[in-house]
């Protein structure tokens, strides 16, 4: 295995629920150790509340401000803060902001772009569905150990 650039702009798009996720490194890149992806929330966008069942995450917040709750304490994290989160610990991210909020988020071990790529939309657009989203990222979750809901 050898060095890997992913430059600006490159990466695994999936749009769900006011959120993009750009799966920047995984799976043979990253020998399945770890998943790299930038979460882009728009205004009013986020991550619903989930739980997994086999990964470590941690959300390092480039641009803008979120509102993480975890195991039912919220927090405020503005550009430079960090927010870790456990493997069996409920969560979710939101932008109850005007502004987009960007993140860059690490998972450990590898495998969580399958669920991106399962319970997302590779495109954008007009025909936003989120109960549409929501169902499937539910349905898709049920398959790899993620719970979402609650």
């Amino acid at each position: 295995r050898g060095p890997t650039l992913v430059l600006p702009g490159e990466g695994d798009r999936r749009y769900a629920a006011g959120a993009t996720y750009t799966i920047k490194a995984a799976g043979l890149a990253t020998a399945g150790a770890y998943t790299v992806t930038e979460i882009t929330l728009e205004p009013g966008g986020g991550m619903p509340a989930h739980r997994h069942a086999r990964y470590e995450e941690a959300f390092y917040v480039l641009e803008g401000t979120v509102t993480a709750l975890v195991d039912g304490q919220e927090y405020e994290a503005s550009a430079g803060a960090v927010v870790l989160v456990p493997w069996g610990v409920h969560h979710s991210v939101l932008n109850r902001t005007d502004r987009t909020a960007r993140l860059f988020d690490l998972t450990v071990p590898g495998g969580i772009e399958e669920y991106y790529r399962g319970a997302c939309r590779p495109a954008p657009g007009p025909d936003s569905d989120p109960d549409g989203d929501l169902d499937r990222m539910t349905a898709v979750g049920r398959q790899v150990g993620i719970e979402v809901g609650g």
